[in-house]
């Protein structure tokens, strides 16, 4: 019996399978109701969540999203996106950033590091955590 090699990972494919996983699981359950601001209405179909009237200073992340167990990539909050930095993308690559701009709210004018990170929307649903920790969506 004759075994293949399994061929490398494509980069881009790799990245887009990382951002939607991440941005499902990080992006779909920290905007309930409940979590909503103050001034920030929901459109859109029942349960999607997006910003309305959008004002810069308030903080559209009330509800925030620790990494415990994740070793190769970080997560820093900003009043209305995330950003993702991969630290290893493939092996021996450079860090990655990427920019998970909150629907409804307009793309940031990033500088430095992050002038050229790809910049993608999120939409998220609301969802009720049954217990501690535990989310479903």
């Amino acid at each position: 019996m004759s075994v293949r090699p399994v061929p490398p990972l494509r980069r881009p494919a790799a990245a887009a399978a990382l951002i939607v996983a991440l941005s499902v699981t990080l992006a779909a359950c920290a905007d309930g109701d409940s979590a909503r601001p103050a001034g920030s209405r929901a459109s859109g179909s029942a349960g999607d969540s997006c910003i309305s009237d959008f004002d810069p200073a308030k903080d559209y992340f009330l509800v925030k999203s620790t990494v415990e167990h994740a070793k190769n990539f970080t997560l820093r909050y900003e009043k209305s996106y995330q950003v993702l930095t991969v630290k290893e993308p493939y092996p021996k690559g450079k860090p990655e950033s990427y920019v998970l701009v909150k629907c409804g709210a307009p793309k940031p004018k990033l500088t430095g590091d992050l002038a050229k990170a790809q910049q993608i929307t999120t939409r998220s649903r609301a969802c009720t955590p049954p217990r501690p920790r535990t989310y479903r969506c």
